[in-house]
């Protein structure tokens, strides 16, 4: 258990935790209803905690790197579902920033926009 511990320690998660700050932000949907207002209002988080002393970039996802999530139902429109239930999905929404925020390396492509 000591040396599982200790390679654990060492391992690359595939993002840098030093200096990151993660927060939970919950948006009632009794409070805000309409889909537009509710990426206005994150938009607006994400710009006032940008302007923040000190922050180098923000970032908004839906689960973070070793957080425990649930699945999500995707279902298919051109499919019947009568005897099972859709394969199980993990969708993960995120925004752009977020993986300068994290530390991620881009090993293919470019930042998300």
């Amino acid at each position: 258990m000591v040396r599982t511990f200790h390679s654990l320690r060492r391992a690359d998660p595939g993002f840098n935790p030093r200096d990151a700050l993660s927060l939970r932000i919950t948006i009632p949907p009794a409070q805000v209803k309409d889909a537009t207002a509710v990426i206005q209002l994150e938009q607006a988080i994400l710009e006032k905690m940008r302007a923040i002393a000190g922050v180098q970039s923000v970032g908004l996802t839906t689960l973070i790197p070793t957080q425990p999530g649930g699945s999500d139902l995707v279902y298919a429109r051109d499919q019947s579902y009568r005897q099972s239930l859709p394969p199980l999905r993990r969708l993960k929404f995120v925004s752009p920033g977020l993986l300068t925020a994290m530390g991620n390396r881009l090993i293919a492509g470019r930042e998300f926009t």
